[in-house]
């Protein structure tokens, strides 16, 4: 159980960031109302400064995404990286 729960909180936290990026980049992409310049933008924020420039995408980038499914993407993510990360520590005989 112990080896599970550490090779799936290695792993998650790199697919969160690449479901993120994903999501960002292809919304960036395949909005009408945004300029060349702004999307170019965006995406050198979101590529070159890892994990806030995704959130700063998120929260400041004006996203067409609503913003409930925002905090699901998001929060929902990291919410699940620290319930497993409990369950590991309590599992392992850390706390």
């Amino acid at each position: 159980m112990q080896t599970f729960l550490s090779l799936y909180l290695y792993i998650l936290p790199i697919a969160l960031y690449a479901t993120w990026v994903g999501i960002g980049l292809w919304e960036i992409v395949t909005r009408p109302d945004m300029g060349r310049g702004a999307a170019l933008g965006w995406m050198a924020v979101i590529l070159l400064i890892p994990v806030l420039g995704i959130l700063a995408y998120y929260i400041a980038g004006k996203s067409a995404i609503p913003a409930w499914q925002r905090v699901t993407l998001v929060g929902g993510g990291v919410l699940a990286y620290v319930v497993l990360y409990a369950v590991g520590s309590l599992a392992g005989g850390v706390v």
